[in-house]
């Protein structure tokens, strides 16, 4: 099973988890109510227990909120984590702890001669926390989501979108949304953020409802035998679907608890592909593939298999892989449009046999820009 992990922000608690449980009807959720409150400290304490949770559950998704996400960011979790959604997350604390100085009128002379400051606004200003985070810049490669309000009044909205830019995150803004959310109109627009949000690694558990899937769409996507010509016991073929997700490469996209799109990203290239003029030569194993992409009859039309298509690309850039690849089928020209228009190039043609079309071309792409 998969859990959830929940890191509160100042004033907080572990029971805030309860409120995502109904967003993660099929995963553990559980909070952490951590006991220190510097980077050092509580990144020591949130490690510890991701590393438990590690041993425990198949995968682990973040959720944090506020300061929670800062203390993430220096627990050296990144290898442990498959995917972080963060909530009015402190993505710069020197340029917060520079303007908590102004504001307190405050210079850098006079911090270092006294250590630690009390403000007239209930915050502290210390020397030793302005140094730690300029010698400790943030590193993160999670695939993450992020939620701002536009009236947040500790992260500027230049910020963050920096932030989002470096780190190949994803940035929603709710318009007048504060930095903690709390209003019902806020928790409202928060659920249905995370709900649009969850793309996640498939886990063995599910397969007999992953083959469903397919085989649903399979039978019921308009013009199927036109376009991508799937045929069930075919392509996909189970024995497939399987390996996708004893591998670790499969990937759900999930609404209501009930999956509506899917997708398998390997990260290395097969044979097959060795034979195109790619933009850039690279190894087998520095080449991600996106396969056997699918969206539920009933979801399609709303944008779901872009997002997946750049959840993909994010997934490859956060493996450090030097180019993103695909293939279809030359009749499948729907996909062709789709591809192109989030940044995929044709790079050429191959004629080859699968058991659902016999001889047919394939066309294959490649990731424009490709500079994982």
């Amino acid at each position: 099973m998969n859990t959830v992990l929940y890191i509160h922000g100042k004033g907080g608690s572990a029971l805030e988890s309860e409120h995502y449980k109904s967003l993660f009807p099929d995963c553990e959720v559980i909070g952490l109510d951590y006991q220190t409150f510097t980077p050092w400290d509580t990144g020591q304490e949130i490690h510890a227990a991701v590393e438990e949770l590690q041993h425990k559950s198949e995968n682990v998704i973040l959720i944090a909120n506020s300061i929670g996400a800062f203390f993430c960011m220096n627990a050296g979790i990144e290898d442990i984590i498959q995917k972080a959604y963060f909530i009015s997350p402190m993505v710069d604390m020197e340029k917060l702890i520079m303007d908590m100085m102004r504001w307190a009128n405050v210079t850098e002379q006079e911090l270092e001669s006294k250590g630690t400051i009390h403000t007239d606004f209930g915050e502290d200003l210390s020397w030793e926390y302005l140094c730690y985070v300029r010698s400790h810049p943030i590193q993160w490669d999670v695939p993450t989501h992020i939620l701002y309000g536009s009236k947040d009044h500790l992260m500027s909205i230049e910020t963050i979108t920096d932030f989002a830019n470096k780190h190949n995150a994803t940035l929603t803004i709710m318009k007048d949304g504060e930095h903690w959310f709390h209003t019902d109109e806020q928790m409202m627009f928060l659920d249905n953020w995370m709900k649009d949000m969850k793309i996640n690694k498939a886990t063995i558990e599910g397969y007999e409802s992953i083959i469903a899937f397919y085989d649903d769409v399979t039978d019921r996507t308009p013009n199927m035998e036109y376009f991508a010509r799937w045929q069930k016991g075919k392509h996909p073929t189970e024995e497939g679907i399987r390996a996708y997700i004893e591998e670790g490469s499969m990937y759900l996209y999930k609404e209501n608890n009930a999956i509506v799109g899917a997708m398998a990203v390997t990260m290395y290239q097969g044979e097959d592909y060795h034979a195109i003029e790619w933009a850039q030569q690279v190894e087998d194993n520095e080449a991600a593939v996106i396969h056997i992409l699918a969206v539920s009859p009933d979801a399609q039309g709303k944008g779901i298999g872009s997002e997946m298509i750049r959840e993909a690309i994010r997934l490859a850039q956060t493996n450090d892989m030097k180019a993103i690849r695909l293939d279809a089928l030359a009749s499948n020209t729907p996909a062709h449009k789709i591809y192109k228009a989030l940044g995929f190039e044709y790079r050429g043609k191959q004629h080859l046999f699968a058991e659902n079309t016999g001889w047919t071309d394939f066309y294959f792409f490649e990731y424009e820009d490709s500079k994982c």
